[in-house]
């Protein structure tokens, strides 16, 4: 999915997905926004990793 200047977009909760810049001469800010607390309250937490990635200590 291309975006620009401006977009925001919501990806369905427990998909897996990478977000990438490959533009050598403008620079992006991603600001993930996630409300834990109620995540928490709704029964929905849960941390998955990517089935290659090393766990973290």
């Amino acid at each position: 999915m291309d975006w620009e200047e401006g977009d925001m977009f919501s990806f369905p909760t427990w998909m897996w997905h990478q977000h990438f810049n490959d533009s050598e001469t403008s620079p992006c800010r991603y600001l993930a926004i996630q409300d834990t607390f109620s995540i928490k309250a709704l029964g929905l937490h849960a941390i998955e990793r990517f089935p290659d990635a090393p766990h973290a200590h």
